[in-house]
């Protein structure tokens, strides 16, 4: 009766079924429109990325498949962020869109496979529905980041796709193609790197290619052979989990045993699988980061315990007359197995990122479970309580997805609502902070940040930010005393020794700034702020051939640097290349039109090559913006002086001849550092080591 309800309504037309798929997913996911990047990690992937923010080159291709960004070997990625840079910029919105674009081809392939493989419309719907509109999954979508986890399973559903069809009729080209699709998923992310064991799985039940005969030895050779036939998918599988590997260890991001103890990971694990199937069943108080606690009471990692140990028995004892229940159970359990935190990536003891793939498997053994059990009870076949009831929970969902894609439109909207549902978490009450910073809100910054301390003493970054609040409240001994404890937190990071180079660059100890630059750059070679920061150092000691080369390696990583193009036009005109720097101002004025001290410049460069028309209508635009501006005003008035004096001798040379006029102010009107007020935590730096008696 549940089945022919379905089918009757879904059974006939599959284009009406994909139609409700799509229908559901866009409505759920429709506030992700309004959505901008957010400052954790994406700024990494694609803001700040010059090689993203230069589009699809051949010279950027070859670094997608060669860098470890970010932690990462994502080369499909980089791609992806390149082609959309080089088609819509940085357009976030679209961004967003391409992420639910994948996620919903995702949903549809999901449906299509289970359909093909078990013939069960309804069944296969329904997940379809489920996987849609699931809450947990918002964080795979709306964040631009995590591209990685909607295009890997792009194409790892494409690679099932192909092996069923293998499987049907063999041939090695599907077969190769299968592996193909599969590589290509690695290449996204390398979350499905137990891919083959879940082939395994799908072996079993529903393609049938292992039965369970009394004989335990041809069991044992049919399961033999079908290893064997995926040995090309192991070692696909082995590679990019060493690549992964070596990715997480070079970017910093694999916490050693002594900050995170292995009984303490164990714990953890065990507690995690059983939270993560709370929030199938009850999907609230997500936030898009959940630190370790302090410490973990004995009884949860019990309960974990219990629960994996006592599905998986019932899975196995069940194995041959409820298949789907030891498919989906262990689908879900080695789907995560990878992200549980035995080899701890980052500091979330969980994320519901990690949730995409391996709820596929819950929801599978959740649906093919209840639907016979529902059609053995007269009254669910009666009163088709089953199809209300799977409707009533596929919009219960969506309603739930539609509100948790909100707290994804901005940065300060997301952090807040970590800050809000977590417990000590220090990174999203620095990023938080950050925020605030950035708003001029300097009270409510300092509060963040010393409550982030306050957890986490020795963050190196969130004294940096700390730093900068108290700097910015005319606080600069304190101040001080905050960039010393970080430099002691962590020496040699390059984040902390850019902010102790700003500090140094204000206080016009050029020298220093130097150096901390330099250690800056030496680990974080593309920030084009410290090349920036650097140039204006060099140039205050008169090294205009060593800033020269900094602003040109800052405008290379960001062409849309208007204070670079300025300081350039300065440096240009300082050593009496006026046309050089005529130019540079007005490419600075092509991207920051408002600044009256850039017309002034360019006025003064124009003058110096003999155009006192042009300049006497820079210098207007100028008084325009800033009536008051002094440099403009006395400008001005040796423009109209020179001027009237030149018609009365006829003669328009003397602007060249006038020495010291080009040079006048030209200290003044360079841009001095425009340092970052703070910098968000993306939480892969592990913290300093735990107590005995407590963990990080």
């Amino acid at each position: 009766m549940v089945e022919r309800i379905w089918n009757q309504a879904f059974g006939q037309s599959r284009v009406l079924a994909v139609c409700a798929l799509i229908a559901v997913t866009l409505l759920a996911y429709a506030p992700v429109r309004q959505a901008q990047f957010v400052a954790f990690d994406d700024d990494e992937y694609v803001l700040k990325n010059p090689h993203v923010t230069s589009g699809l080159t051949p010279r950027n291709i070859l670094w997608a498949f060669t860098t470890v960004r970010g932690a990462n070997w994502i080369p499909l990625v980089w791609l992806s962020y390149m082609l959309y840079y080089s088609l819509y910029g940085l357009h976030a919105p679209g961004y967003h869109l391409t992420n639910l674009f994948l996620h919903l081809a995702n949903v549809l392939l999901l449906f299509l496979l289970l359909r093909n493989m078990t013939g069960q419309v309804g069944r296969s719907l329904f997940v379809a529905f489920l996987f849609a509109v699931h809450p947990v999954h918002v964080e795979s979508v709306a964040w631009v980041a995590e591209r990685k986890d909607v295009l890997s399973l792009f194409f790892g559903l494409l690679a099932t796709v192909s092996y069923v069809r293998y499987v049907r009729r063999p041939h090695p080209g599907v077969y190769a193609l299968a592996a193909l699709f599969f590589a290509f998923s690695l290449m996204a992310k390398a979350m499905l790197v137990t891919w083959p064991l879940l082939l395994l799985l799908l072996d079993f039940w529903p393609l049938g290619r292992v039965e369970l005969p009394a004989r335990r030895r041809t069991a044992m050779r049919r399961v033999a052979a079908l290893v064997l036939e995926k040995i090309p998918f192991f070692l696909l599988s082995v590679a990019a989990g060493l690549i992964a590997y070596y990715a997480e260890s070079a970017g910093g991001a694999v916490w050693p045993t002594h900050h995170l103890p292995m009984l303490f990971r164990l714990c953890n694990a065990l507690r995690a699988y059983a939270d993560y199937l709370r929030v199938a069943v009850w999907p609230t108080g997500l936030a898009v980061l959940y630190p370790y606690p302090a410490r973990i009471p004995l009884w949860q990692p019990a309960l974990g315990f219990a629960v994996l140990a006592g599905v998986s028995a019932l899975a196995w004892r069940r194995a041959r007359s409820h298949p789907w229940l030891w498919v989906g159970w262990f689908w879900y359990v080695l789907a995560l197995a990878p992200m549980i935190g035995i080899i701890q990536v980052g500091a979330a003891a969980r994320a519901d990122r990690f949730a995409y793939l391996p709820f596929i498997g819950v929801y599978v053994a959740v649906v093919w479970s209840v639907v016979p059990w529902a059609q053995s009870r007269p009254l669910f076949q009666r009163c088709s309580l089953l199809p209300i009831g799977g409707t009533v929970v596929t919009l219960w969902l969506a309603l739930l997805t539609r509100r948790q894609v909100g707290f994804w439109k901005d940065s300060e909207t997301l952090f807040s609502r970590a800050v809000q549902v977590t417990r000590r978490n220090y990174t999203m009450l620095n990023n938080l902070g950050v925020v605030r910073l950035n708003q001029g809100r300097l009270d409510e910054a300092a509060s963040l940040f010393m409550e982030a301390l306050r957890y986490r003493p020795n963050q190196a970054l969130v004294h940096c930010n700390l730093g900068r609040v108290l700097e910015c409240q005319g606080n600069r001994e304190a101040a001080k005393a905050c960039f010393e404890a970080a430099e002691r937190a962590a020496p040699g990071d390059a984040r902390v020794n850019y902010h102790l180079g700003n500090a140094a660059l204000r206080e016009r100890d050029f020298a220093t700034a130097i150096r901390r630059y330099q250690r800056a750059l030496a680990g974080e070679p593309d920030r084009p702020e410290a090349h920036f920061n650097i140039g204006v150092a060099f140039s205050e000691l008169g090294a205009n051939r060593a800033a020269l080369f900094h602003y040109r390696e800052a405008l290379r990583l960001k062409p849309y640097f208007p204070a670079v193009w300025h300081n350039l036009g300065a440096l240009y005109e300082a050593l009496g290349r006026f046309d050089a720097a005529a130019n540079c101002y007005r490419l600075a004025l092509a991207q920051r039109p408002n600044h009256p001290e850039t017309y002034c410049n360019l006025a003064r460069a124009l003058l110096a090559q003999n155009r006192p028309e042009e300049a006497l209508e820079a210098c207007r635009n100028a008084l325009e913006l800033s009536p008051n501006l002094a440099c403009a005003q006395s400008l001005m008035d040796d423009i109209r002086r020179r001027l009237l004096q030149a018609d009365e001798d006829g003669d328009h040379r003397r602007f060249v001849s006038e020495p010291g006029l080009a040079d006048r102010d030209a200290q003044r009107q360079r841009e001095v550092c425009v340092p970052i007020a703070g910098e968000t935590n993306t939480g892969k730096v592990p913290p300093p080591a735990p107590t005995p008696s407590r963990v990080p």
